[in-house]
C-alpha cells in the first residue's frame, strides 16, 4: 500500500504487508488499525500510526529509506512458531535507513509482546518493567547482514501483560452524500433531452462530522455619513425651537411680574 493519509482498518491478511516501498518511500500519515496480519508488516515511510493490530513480525525501513516517527500501541506482537520464520524466531528488524525515533507506546499504554515476561504487581494490565528491543540483537533479525541493521534501542515503557482485543476496534468514517450536477449543454449541440449527457454523480463528504467556527457576536451595521447628516440637522432645529419658546415664556413671565409691582 502506497500513499498518504489512508485508513487501513479491519482486514485479515495472510501475506506480507507493505506500507510504502523502495519505489514509493513517501507513504506517510496513514492509520493502520484493527487488522490481523499473520505475516510480517514492512513499513517504509514516516508519521504512521499502528493501533490495535495483530502482527507476527515487523520490518522497518530499508538500507536507504527511513521509517521514523511511527507510533505503535495496543498492538499484539505474536512471536510464535506460527509465523513465517521457522522455530518461532522473533522478527523485529530495523534497517540502517531508519534514523529517527520509533515510538512503542502512546505515553500511557504500549503493546503486547508474546515474549514479555515482566510482572504486574498492581494488576493494572501494564507491566512493571519496560519492554526493550535492541536492534543489533541477532535474535531480532534474520537473513540480513549486521552492518545493514540500525544501531538503536527501542523501549515500550508501558507493555501490556495481556493481548489487546483487536476485534473491539470500530472505525467510524464520515458519512457521504451524493449530489448530481448537470453539465451545461454545448452551444453548438441541440437542446433536445435525448442528446443531453447523463448527470454526473459527485461524491462529497457530508459536513455533519466536521466543525466550523462561528463568530461570537454579530457586528452592528454601520450607518453611512450621508444618512446621519439629515437626522443631526433635524435634531438641532428641534432644540433651537424649544430653546426659543423657553426664552419667550420667561420674558412674558418676568414682564407680568413687573406690572403687578407697579399696581401695588
Amino acid at each position: 500500500m502506497n500513499g498518504k493519509e489512508n485508513i487501513i482498518c479491519n482486514n485479515k491478511i495472510t501475506s506480507f504487508v507493505n506500507i510504502g516501498s523502495s519505489y514509493t518511500p513517501e507513504s506517510s500519515s496513514n492509520i493502520v488499525c484493527g487488522n490481523t496480519i499473520t505475516s510480517n508488516l514492512i513499513v517504509v515511510g514516516n508519521n504512521n500510526t499502528f493501533n490495535a493490530n495483530y502482527f507476527q513480525g515487523i520490518v522497518l525501513g530499508n538500507r536507504i529509506h527511513d521509517a521514523s516517527n511511527n507510533i505503535f500501541y495496543h498492538n499484539n506482537f505474536d512471536f510464535t512458531e506460527t509465523q513465517v520464520w521457522f522455530g518461532g524466531e522473533k522478527v523485529f528488524t530495523v534497517w540502517e535507513g531508519v534514523i529517527g525515533t520509533i515510538y512503542l507506546d502512546n505515553g500511557k499504554e504500549g503493546n503486547y509482546y508474546s515474549d514479555y515476561n515482566g510482572s504486574d504487581l498492581n494488576s493494572d494490565g501494564i507491566g512493571d518493567t519496560p519492554y526493550v528491543i535492541i536492534t543489533k540483537d541477532p535474535n531480532n533479525y534474520h537473513n540480513v547482514a549486521d552492518f545493514n541493521i540500525a544501531d538503536m534501542v527501542l523501549i515500550d515503557h508501558y507493555p501490556l501483560t495481556t493481548p489487546f482485543d483487536v476485534s473491539s476496534v470500530i472505525m467510524r468514517l464520515p458519512e457521504w452524500e451524493y449530489t448530481q450536477s448537470q453539465p451545461s449543454p454545448s452551444p453548438s449541440s441541440p437542446s433536445s433531452s435525448s442528446s443531453s449527457p447523463e448527470p454526473i454523480v459527485v461524491a462529497s463528504p457530508s459536513p455533519t462530522p466536521f466543525y466550523s467556527l462561528k463568530p461570537t457576536s454579530t457586528p452592528e451595521p454601520q450607518s453611512e455619513p450621508y444618512t446621519i447628516l439629515p437626522v443631526a440637522i433635524t435634531y438641532l432645529a428641534l432644540v433651537a425651537v424649544v430653546y426659543a419658546g423657553l426664552i419667550l415664556y420667561l420674558k412674558k413671565r418676568n414682564g407680568g411680574g413687573n406690572k403687578r409691582d407697579d399696581i401695588n
